[in-house]
């Protein structure tokens, strides 16, 4: 009897063992994280710092975010840009008047949307954007927008849009990539034959503790009721999914230790 005591205990020691190495590695544990990668003392900053390739556009630089945007389809595959806790002022009002992007040949004007049955999804959102009244005109730019689901632009979109200005508050800079992914397969919005991307996604790094990882979220584009949270996924997947390769500028040590890694819970 004393026998078999002392092996259940001495299983239950092991499973215990098990149970915290398995704690300590997964996303919500930082510091057995640190370990495995070199963090640089210095990651470049700025809005166009950690700038993904190009899949199917081309790039544009605008004042205050960078975009790859496809000539053929009329639609931007990604923005990114740095947005900064001294950012979330709110300087310049919503100004809601969309209008072509003057640097952008042939591209969609906002009348293309009249009665499609989608809504003009900004990618750089206007409330990142409010700093400034060039921003904020920049931000309407038609080559900043994308056909999405109402129900999806004005849900769980916008609650990720808002839930990331607060994570900018809290952290005090994000690098911030938002994109749109869609195939040959997709739907078409009529007349003016954009596709309509079949999912969106954002990625957010906090470049002043990366040890923190990067959170990438991605949603299809539908009506959803789920927890944002319900749609991470790692950069690695993201990659996978869209053949874009994200935050190249990193050394591959760091890049590679990041991306493969979802650490959820140090961005709730």
């Amino acid at each position: 009897m004393k026998k078999a005591l002392f092996w259940i205990l001495l299983l239950l020691l092991f499973s215990f063992a098990l149970f915290y190495f398995w704690e300590r590695t997964n996303e919500n544990c930082s510091p057995l994280f640190e370990q495995r990668v070199r963090l640089p003392e210095n990651l470049p900053v700025g809005d166009t710092a950690f700038l993904p390739t190009l899949s199917k556009g081309n790039l544009q630089n605008r004042k205050y975010y960078t975009f790859s945007y496809s000539d053929s389809d009329r639609l931007t595959e990604w923005v990114a840009y740095e947005l900064t806790k001294e950012e979330l002022v709110k300087n310049a009002k919503r100004s809601d008047r969309f209008k072509k992007d003057p640097n952008i040949a042939g591209g969609v004007i906002s009348k293309d949307y009249k009665n499609s049955g989608y809504d003009r999804g900004h990618l750089a959102p206007a409330g990142d954007m409010s700093f400034a009244g060039k921003a904020m005109d920049e931000s309407f730019f038609m080559s900043n927008i994308a056909p999405q689901v109402p129900a999806f632009n004005r849900g769980i979109w916008k609650h990720l849009e808002e839930w990331t200005r607060e994570c900018v508050r809290t952290n005090g800079t994000v690098y911030i990539v938002t994109g749109a992914v869609w195939d040959s397969t997709s739907e078409r919005m009529e007349p003016c034959s954009v596709p309509v991307p079949d999912y969106f996604y954002k990625i957010l790094f906090d470049t002043g503790n990366p040890s923190k990882g990067m959170i990438v979220f991605y949603m299809p584009n539908k009506p959803l009721q789920n927890s944002i949270f319900d749609y991470v996924i790692t950069v690695d997947s993201l990659e996978n999914l869209t053949g874009i390769d994200y935050f190249s500028q990193l050394p591959d040590s760091l890049e590679d230790a990041l991306e493969a890694v979802v650490m959820t819970s140090l961005w709730r």
